[in-house]
C-alpha cells in the first residue's frame, strides 16, 4: 500500500509539473475559459442568498454561514448519521493526524449520507462559483486528532485539481481555537503570498508563511455545532490548524468542474446506488456523479 501511495504521489507530482509548463498551462486555460463562456447562459438562477454567498466566494475565496442555511432542512438527521459513522471503531481508518470514517468502499454505498450534497441549493452555488457543470465527488467524514501535530494538510497550501472547485466544511461539534478550526487567507492575501513565493504546490510551514502574512491576519473559523464553511481551496491558500486541546469532528463535500484538471476519485463510482436508492433524483442531479 505504501508503494502504490508513492507511485501515486510521483504521478501527481509529474502531472502538476506537465500542467505548469507555460504552453500547457496556457492551453489548458484558455480551453477551460471558452467552456465556462458557453456554459454562462445555463448557468441556473440564483435566489439572492445564493447570489450573495457566490460573490462572497468570487470576492474572498470563501465564506462561513450554517448548514441549514445551505440545504435549507434540518440537518439532525444529516449529523445523526454522521456522529453515528464516527463513534463506530469498525468504520473508522486512521489517517495520519485523522481518524476517517468509512474507506472509499464502503462510503459509497452510504446513499443516506451522500445524498445530502445534491441538494439543489448546494448545486446551485457551486456551478455558479466554478462556471462550469460540476461533479460531485461524495463526502469525507472524519475527526481531527487533538495531537498537535502539523503535518499533511495541516499545513498551508493549495489543492490542484482544478481552476476552481468548492469544498463545504461542516463541523459536527463546536470548534474553537484549539479544537482544529479551518483557517485561509482571503483571495487577495494567497494571492500575494503565491506571487511573492513563485508558488506552484506542496505544503507550507507556519513561519514561513508569517514572512508575508502576520499571524494575526490568518482568518480562522471558528464556530459552533453545523457552522459551514464554502471554500475553493484552489484559489486561497488554507489549511486545517492542529488540534491541541479537543478533537474536530467534521464532513466535507467535495465539488469539481467537469473539465478538471486531474480527477483523483475516479473510483467512487455512485450513480448506480444513488439511482437504486433515490430514483426521483433529477437529470442534472445525477449528471454530477461520477459514473
Amino acid at each position: 500500500m505504501d508503494f502504490i501511495g508513492t507511485v501515486h504521489r510521483v504521478e501527481d507530482k509529474v502531472r502538476r509539473e506537465l500542467l505548469q509548463l507555460p504552453v500547457v498551462s496556457s492551453m489548458r486555460r484558455k480551453s477551460y475559459e471558452q467552456a465556462a463562456l458557453l456554459h454562462q447562459k445555463s448557468l441556473p438562477n440564483l435566489s439572492v442568498s445564493e447570489q450573495i454567498i457566490v460573490d462572497k466566494l468570487r470576492h474572498d475565496g470563501a465564506y462561513k454561514t450554517t448548514f441549514d442555511n445551505l440545504v435549507g432542512s434540518s440537518t439532525s438527521e444529516f449529523t445523526q448519521l454522521c456522529d453515528q459513522s464516527l463513534s463506530d471503531p469498525s468504520q473508522l481508518v486512521f489517517n495520519g493526524n485523522n481518524m476517517q470514517a468509512f474507506p472509499l468502499a464502503k462510503l459509497k454505498h452510504r446513499a443516506d449520507i451522500l445524498r445530502w450534497g445534491l441538494e439543489n441549493k448546494l448545486l446551485n452555488i457551486v456551478e455558479s462559483y466554478v462556471g462550469l457543470p460540476i461533479y460531485y465527488l461524495g463526502v469525507e467524514i472524519k475527526k481531527e486528532l487533538a495531537n498537535g501535530n502539523s503535518g499533511g494538510v495541516r499545513q498551508w497550501h493549495l489543492d490542484t485539481e482544478d481552476y476552481r472547485m468548492i469544498k463545504v466544511i461542516v463541523y459536527l461539534t463546536d470548534v474553537d481555537t484549539e479544537s482544529g478550526p479551518f483557517e485561509y487567507l482571503p483571495r487577495y492575501k494567497s494571492n500575494m503570498v503565491v506571487a511573492g513565493m513563485r508558488y506552484k504546490s506542496g505544503l507550507i510551514s507556519d513561519d514561513v508563511l508569517q514572512q508575508y502574512v502576520p499571524a494575526s491576519a490568518w482568518c480562522s473559523c471558528i464556530g459552533s455545532k453545523y457552522t459551514a464553511v464554502i471554500v475553493d481551496p484552489a484559489s486561497v491558500l488554507h489549511r486545517a490548524k492542529p488540534a491541541t486541546n479537543t478533537e474536530r469532528r467534521s464532513v466535507t463535500f467535495h465539488y469539481i468542474s467537469q473539465k478538471p484538471l486531474h480527477l483523483r476519485k475516479k473510483n467512487l463510482s455512485i450513480t448506480k446506488i444513488m439511482q437504486h436508492r433515490y430514483p426521483d433524483l433529477s437529470e442534472r442531479q445525477l449528471s454530477c456523479l461520477v459514473a
